[in-house]
């Protein structure tokens, strides 16, 4: 009788952390779909922005949820993230799927490789970058978050540029272009009340005028942040007749592909991104593998075709390098 009752005490307890179990891993989703939700609304709260900006990592985790869904038959529940993950994939599918126009009838005169990176101010791995920067020999090469300190310690790669603009600055947001290609024009821009600088150059490229565009807007940290950066894009969007038919705009532009913003800038520049075809290419933060989102970015206009993309290596920086090389009709 004692021992009927141990095993009935033990079925019951097994019930119960079966249940307990179940209602965790059913929690866990129920926020899982939210946050996947209101990333849609971040275009009206820069705190639910923050959630637009994981659609890889939502994929992954539905890959994870059906199995549990599976084994523990909760078919409403299957449904629900096989939903969410057609959403994602929905999102992420075009940078894999190679749309983008042949680069067959491209000659080498029509050709340029630039290198992207935010060096972050304190890093101090300066050979490490000019190693890097050597050795993929871009003909423009973008630096971000330079100071003073940065332009002595780099001098022996930048001096080999003969056309170049930079503001260093102490505050995270100095900024220099360097170029191998003749500018035939340069301007430094602050836009809107950001307060930061943009470069502005324009080259010729297969003897037609190209605009490049650097620029790199505050991150969206708080509500203020957020609008600055917001109406710095908008603005750059508002004055695109100043630039160049042919236009590449890159830089850290502290957003993802995802947000609202992003799209509203994309369309109104009448640009597309460099990253089709090519992969998410993730770049920040450096070293967390699996929460690395793309908001380092190269956006060209609809001439302009993208004929290699890649991330490089980490140079003690939170950001990742990017290497581009295009091509032009």
């Amino acid at each position: 009788m004692i021992r009927n009752k141990d095993l009935s005490n033990s079925k019951k307890r097994n019930v119960i952390n079966s249940l307990s179990i179940t209602g965790l891993i059913e929690a866990v989703f129920a926020l899982f779909v939210m946050c996947n939700i209101v990333g849609y609304f971040g275009g009206y709260a820069w705190f639910l922005e923050l959630f637009a900006h994981f659609k890889f990592q939502y994929f992954i985790v539905s890959i994870i949820f059906i199995g549990f869904f599976l084994l523990m038959k909760k078919w409403k529940l299957l449904i629900i993230t096989v939903l969410i993950m057609s959403v994602n994939i929905f999102h992420i599918a075009p940078f894999y799927i190679n749309l983008s126009k042949t680069d067959n009838n491209i000659i080498d005169s029509s050709k340029i490789s630039i290198v992207l990176l935010n060096v972050h101010t304190d890093n101090d791995n300066y050979q490490g970058v000019v190693e890097y920067i050597q050795s993929k020999n871009p003909d423009i090469f973008v630096l971000q978050e330079i100071n003073v300190d940065w332009l002595i310690e780099t001098k022996n790669l930048w001096e080999n540029y003969e056309y170049r603009v930079a503001r260093p600055r102490d505050d995270n947001f100095g900024i220099g272009l360097f170029s191998n290609i003749p500018f035939e024009d340069t301007r430094v821009e602050f836009y809107s009340n950001s307060e930061v600088p943009s470069i502005v150059a324009e080259i010729i490229v297969n003897e037609k005028p190209v605009s490049i565009l650097c620029t790199h807007p505050l991150p969206p940290i708080d509500r203020e942040y957020y609008d600055i950066r917001n109406n710095q894009l908008r603005e750059i969007a508002s004055k695109r007749s100043e630039f160049s038919d042919s236009l590449i705009v890159i830089g850290d532009l502290n957003t993802t592909s995802w947000t609202s913003i992003f799209r509203e800038f994309v369309r109104d520049m009448d640009l597309y991104d460099s990253r089709l075809g090519k992969g998410l290419q993730p770049t920040w933060p450096s070293p967390v593998p699996f929460f690395k989102i793309p908001i380092d970015h190269c956006l060209i206009s609809k001439d302009i075709i993208t004929i290699n993309r890649e991330i490089g290596p980490d140079l003690g920086s939170d950001h990742r390098p990017v290497y581009i090389e295009l091509g032009f009709n």
